[in-house]
């Protein structure tokens, strides 16, 4: 242990029993074994209790978001061929309806909660997307159709985790042409959006972006690293977020500092995750992460990818972030 945690967060890793902490927890209380046990228990299982509480919560939710019976979902931009014709036989009246349906995955249900003025802002934002990068280099992704799954869709994998209130300021770590951050904003328009890049054509580019799409959200031309010692913005995010940046451990270390007490680090990978987030342990104990959770997910073309999720259980110490090539060279 390289810095103070409670009890209670230790004893929820599964590889620590209530027997372990005696050496440090002498004047614990003289119960029956099955009490510890009891107590054990309903510690290491108190995030699962929490998440099965949200889904069926999300659930209720769907259940009321009824899906107009004249739409022909074969015509629908990115919903695979077989959702499609699943989706067009049942003809489901709400989307919790259609999500039960055989064959229609998590990725295909996030396709048809888009309203017709969101698709229409994809189409422009990947229109704008392919226009930019003959000028400057956005992303190697240039066919439509995997812009829209490998790009749009994989952003918005982000939806799955449930949790992003209504309102959160939500900055996107090293956000490149905009994602996962601009899809975000699209699907949800109430949160407040900042994009932080090192690159300033990038951020032109989105600053056209966000015009064309009528999209508001706050630009800021810094390094991950000086944006965590930067007093207007460290702890100052409910969610800080990123893709296809860095491995966690050096990841951790730029986006952790930015968030506030009982926010969130979400770092989108793919399916090597959980061999990441082994060697990131140290790193997020030290920088105040609770027990992180891994949400997997399949695109639907069959790419896996994985959410890791890390609450801020403790504030951040100072001197963290370090010096960007220290972070690299040096990796917690």
């Amino acid at each position: 242990m390289t810095t103070g945690a409670k009890l209670a967060d230790l004893l929820k890793r599964p590889q620590i029993t209530y027997e372990d902490l005696a050496p440090v927890d002498k004047d614990r209380p003289q119960y029956s074994t099955a009490v510890f046990e009891a107590v054990e228990i309903e510690l290491k299982y108190e995030g699962y209790i929490k998440r099965q509480r949200a889904d069926i919560e999300e659930a209720r939710r769907l259940e009321r978001k009824r899906l107009p019976q004249d739409v022909d979902y074969s015509a629908i931009q990115g919903l695979r061929l077989e959702a499609g014709e699943k989706l067009n036989k049942v003809k489901p009246e709400n989307i919790g309806q259609a999500g039960r349906i055989s064959g229609v995955s998590p990725a295909d249900i996030s396709v048809i909660k888009l309203t017709a003025q969101q698709a229409d802002q994809f189409q422009t934002y990947m229109e704008l997307l392919l226009e930019w990068n003959e000028k400057i280099n956005l992303t190697a992704i240039t066919q439509p159709e995997e812009v829209v799954e490998k790009h749009f869709l994989d952003s918005l994998t982000l939806l799955s985790w449930g949790k992003l209130k209504q309102g959160a300021k939500v900055i996107d770590v090293g956000t490149g042409a905009g994602f996962p951050g601009i899809p975000l904003k699209i699907a949800r328009p109430d949160i407040d959006l900042t994009l932080l890049d090192g690159t300033m054509k990038r951020l032109n580019f989105l600053g056209e972006v966000c015009t064309a799409l009528k999209l508001s959200a706050w630009r800021i031309h810094k390094r991950a690293e000086e944006a965590g010692l930067d007093k207007t913005m460290r702890e100052r995010y409910d969610v800080a977020t990123a893709r296809a940046v860095a491995n966690l451990p050096v990841l951790a270390e730029y986006c952790m500092p930015l968030i506030k007490m009982k926010g969130y680090f979400i770092a989108m990978k793919g399916p090597g995750a959980e061999q990441e987030l082994e060697a990131a342990g140290n790193a997020l104990e030290i920088l105040g992460s609770g027990e992180p959770e891994v949400l997997s997910l399949t695109l639907p073309g069959g790419e896996e990818r994985s959410l890791v999720i890390c609450q801020k259980l403790r504030f951040t110490p100072k001197g963290y972030p370090r010096h960007g090539g220290t972070i690299l060279k040096h990796p917690l």
